[in-house]
């Protein structure tokens, strides 16, 4: 506007351009419309340095000025010509303070980084300088020129340069909102769907909420009945403790209505519980914000005695203030007389307990009584055996394994050397432990008996004689007597000048190795004594042998082949100890006992020893040399 006002005042001045459009147009009214242009530009000038710099330009002042221009333009369509036309020299001054007051406020703008000021500057300053150059020309100061069409020339320029870059600004600002209006246009459909989305789920869990508290509906329906019809006694109070109902098993348990009660024991539910500590385990239940369970012994209306388990729970409402009290009480008493009669039987086990925690004592010292006895005894058993340096001191080449499974052992391994004769032997007494001890005693006496005292050397007579001393010593030779104890034993008879062997074995099987092969001696089927070997024609066999530098004898007990192991945890056998000896025969006679032990060991694992192991290995070479 302040522009066209501009070039409007352009076409009027001096008659030259608007008399060319306009030919009938009178001096009067052009030269009243070249002086309201005057007034006019400044008016619009001021307006639209505001809209560009609000904050820089002063409001109250944009305000005077234009107001200050209205006037003066009403005031020139009013006076006669003579009278406006002295308002020239009134316009330059206010114009003058106009552009000062333009350039403090582009200069605060520049300050500010407004957009164009300093492009504004300029055409301002250009401006200034030419009103004042034509003031003064004017006035006839100076004698230069108008300059006004060219400060105006440049100042219009300078405003057109601004508003291109704000226009261009702007252009691109509402480029850059269109491509935001089409980007937020795009995704205001992904934006709606997830909306809706989030509707139908909010709608889902509606009424879910609403399908979840129709179950609770029905299950309060449903503990309501439960209330009403448990032997239980429910009773629930408002926050204060004031009883509010009862149901129908309160009456059953306690004997009372609920009038009666709270006439009898009042309306308070902790001061009415036969329970004194009624309040503590109220304060705990509040404190916790949890049910808490207290046992109590009651009076019923009958004058009968009980014993009540009660549940005191606390209802809370929404706002998590306490809002219903709620107890359930249980009659226990066939629980409490079951619990006092476990109570007496306890007190009973525990004295009971006692006297037996005595009587382990006592059994223990006499059991370390008879541990220290058998242990002595083993001291007596090992002093009767002979040392194996005293059987190599004539067979050096002898080697014997010997396990007793308790402390002192039912089998025993005998020798005895008489001129050019040794004897030795394996036997195995009944029984195992102190029985078969004393059962080797006894055997061991006779056989010492009877080779010392009767010098007897043939292995068949020796034996008759071990029988017949055995059934003395055990007087098995009486009627009606069924007493079974007795000896098996494999006994070996070896003349050093022949260089041969005799024996004669009792329910005994042993093992001979001539150099090529592994053979069997079998044994006769009567043992030593015994209630089922008594005939009197009992007699036993003998078995010679020619002895040679690789001949071994090998006597053993059945503790050797009867021990479980294995893989199938089953007996050893017979057969499987002479595939064993068959494995190590060639071995020295150290190695011999050596694998053998370690084969035993193996085969028995974990599993426990059942009876007394002995084997005895003996290899000739040192008689045949």
């Amino acid at each position: 506007m302040f522009t066209l006002g501009v070039a409007l005042r352009v076409l009027l001045t001096s008659e030259q351009v608007i008399s060319v459009f306009i030919p009938n147009l009178s001096f009067g009214l052009a030269y009243r419309l070249e002086y309201l242009t005057i007034w006019m530009a400044p008016t619009f000038f001021a307006l639209f340095f505001y809209s560009l710099y609000p904050k820089e330009v002063p409001k109250w002042l944009v305000m005077i000025f234009v107001g200050t221009c209205a006037l003066l333009s009403i005031f020139i369509f009013i006076v006669p010509t003579y009278i406006y036309s002295y308002t020239s020299t009134p316009y330059q001054i206010f114009m003058l303070f106009g552009v000062v007051v333009s350039l403090y406020s582009t200069i605060l703008a520049i300050i500010r980084k407004r957009e164009g000021a300093l492009l504004l500057l300029v055409g301002i300053l250009a401006l200034f300088l030419s009103v004042i150059n034509d003031v003064l020309y004017v006035q006839g100061i100076v004698k230069f020129m108008e300059l006004s069409p060219v400060g105006l020339f440049i100042f219009t320029l300078c405003q057109s340069l601004v508003v291109s870059r704000v226009f261009t600004k702007t252009y691109n600002l509402n480029i850059k909102l269109t491509k935001e209006l089409e980007y937020n246009n795009k995704n205001l459909e992904k934006i709606v769907n997830e909306r809706t989305f989030e509707i139908h789920q909010q709608k889902e869990e509606i009424q879910s909420q609403a399908d979840l508290l129709e179950q609770q509906n029905k299950r309060l329906e449903q503990l309501s009945i439960v209330a009403s019809e448990t032997e239980n006694a429910v009773t629930i109070a408002n926050a204060e403790g004031i009883i509010e109902w009862v149901n129908a098993g309160f009456q059953k348990l306690y004997g009372y209505n609920f009038e009666e009660f709270i006439d009898n024991r009042g309306a308070n539910l902790l001061k009415a519980s036969f329970n004194d500590a009624m309040l503590d385990a109220f304060m705990t239940c509040i404190e916790s914000e949890s049910s808490v369970v207290y046992t109590s012994e009651i009076t019923t209306k009958k004058g009968e005695t009980k014993w009540v388990r009660t549940t005191l729970t606390p209802i809370y409402n929404s706002e998590q203030n306490l809002h219903r009290l709620v107890t359930i009480d249980s009659d226990i008493t066939d629980l409490k007389q079951a619990e006092e009669a476990i109570r007496q039987q306890n007190e009973e086990i525990t004295s009971q307990s006692d006297q037996l925690q005595k009587q382990n004592e006592i059994l223990e010292k006499k059991n370390i009584t008879i541990i220290n006895s058998i242990s002595y005894a083993k001291l007596i058993q090992d002093a009767v055996l002979p040392t194996i340096e005293e059987i190599q001191s004539v067979l050096p080449d002898t080697f014997i394994i010997y396990y007793p499974r308790d402390i002192v052992s039912g089998d025993f391994y005998w020798y005895k050397k008489c001129q050019n004769k040794v004897f030795i032997a394996a036997i195995d007494c009944t029984g195992h432990g102190v029985p078969g001890a004393f059962m080797s005693m006894i055997g061991n006496t006779i056989l010492n008996q009877v080779i010392n005292e009767k010098h007897i050397e043939d292995p068949t007579e020796i034996l008759e004689q071990l029988d017949a001393g055995v059934r003395y010593a055990l007087s098995q030779e009486k009627e009606g007597d069924t007493q079974d104890d007795g000896m098996d034993v494999s006994l070996c008879v070896i003349d050093l000048e022949k260089k041969e062997l005799n024996m004669s074995l009792a329910n005994h099987v042993a093992l001979y190795f001539d150099g090529n092969q592994l053979e069997y001696i079998q044994g006769d089927a009567f043992s030593i004594g015994g209630f089922f070997s008594k005939p009197k024609d009992k007699t036993f066999s003998s078995h010679k042998r020619k002895l040679n530098k690789d001949s071994i004898l090998y006597m053993f007990t059945d503790g050797f082949q009867d021990q479980f192991g294995g893989e199938n945890n089953e007996k050893l056998h017979l057969a499987r100890l002479k595939q064993l000896i068959e494995l190590h025969v060639s071995q020295s006679i150290k190695s011999q006992k050596e694998s053998i032990s370690t084969a035993f060991k193996d085969w028995k694992g974990n599993e426990r020893q059942i009876d007394d192991v002995l084997l005895i290995g003996c290899k000739m070479t040192s008689i045949c040399d």
